[in-house]
């Protein structure tokens, strides 16, 4: 039998009025990542490498601080725990 595993995620509250409004904005403007994006993932201490978009540099700090290799597809257990918090999967969604 396989031994359940445990992940603490770290995340920003989003608002849904407020997740609507910057997936609508970005989505009359797809210039470049919004700044607000590369601000969230710095404001919970994860640096952005080159390269790197926000949604990128958050599963792999998340996937570190688990102990888990950081790997595309993300690790299905991780996956998991994301999708069934609501909170968390706003401000996944809102990095991409």
């Amino acid at each position: 039998m396989e031994e359940e595993r445990t992940f603490k995620l770290r995340w920003l509250e989003l608002s849904p009025d407020l997740f609507c409004a910057s997936v609508l904005a970005e989505a009359m403007n797809k210039t470049s990542i919004p700044s607000w994006k590369r601000r969230a993932v710095e404001r919970l201490g994860i640096e952005i490498r080159d390269g790197e978009t926000p949604s990128d540099a958050w599963l792999r700090a998340m996937c570190g601080e688990n102990g888990i290799e950081f790997t595309e597809p993300v690790d299905r257990d991780l996956a998991d725990v994301i999708r069934e918090n609501v909170s968390c999967l706003r401000f996944f969604f809102a990095l991409l």
